[in-house]
């Protein structure tokens, strides 16, 4: 609302509606996977498997979108957001985002990691000093999908390149 006139940001609050949705798709997914990512043994498993099942229900919640676009736009208000009809299935690619980004601050969570913390404030710094230079609904999305996609990868980074055990230590350390 700080960044945008009173109707795109309406707008932008349409979207958000339909990554909400998207993002608590999955939900059951990291109930289901917490208790084997707080196990060192299961972890790397349950954590490969549930970023397959989240990014697996992203895709098909991102083509159901883009195929049935008319049907999306009455579910998060009807003709009165028909200008961001088209740019339904971005926001349902932030809704993707942000439920495998929740996956993985659990599974931080799980190994008692810390570092997540930090990779999220400075997620939040980026977009709050950033937003203002965005002057539309396609800038400030873009935006968000960039610093999301961003913190996806800072958070995936040290589970693919250090290993469950190396992570503790690692997280311990910080």
């Amino acid at each position: 609302r700080n960044v945008l006139d009173n109707a795109d940001s309406g707008l932008y609050a349409g979207g958000l509606i339909l990554t909400k949705a998207v993002l608590f798709l999955p939900q059951f997914v990291v109930v289901v996977a917490f208790p084997d990512m707080a196990d060192a043994n299961e972890r790397r498993r349950a954590l490969r498997l549930s970023l397959g099942a989240v990014a697996g229900l992203g895709v098909v919640g991102i083509a159901a979108t883009y195929v049935l676009s008319s049907l999306a736009l009455v579910f998060v208000g009807g003709d009165q957001y028909a200008a961001i009809e088209d740019r339904l299935w971005q926001f349902a690619i932030l809704g993707t985002l942000l439920s495998m980004i929740q996956l993985l601050v659990y599974a931080l969570i799980a190994q008692r990691g810390g570092r997540a913390t930090w990779l999220l404030w400075g997620a939040l710094v980026v977009i709050v000093a950033c937003s203002p230079l965005t002057g539309s609904i396609m800038s400030l999305l873009l935006l968000v999908l960039v610093v999301d996609a961003v913190l996806l990868v800072g958070l995936l980074v040290p589970v693919v390149f250090f290993g469950p055990r190396n992570i503790a230590q690692d997280v311990a350390s910080a």
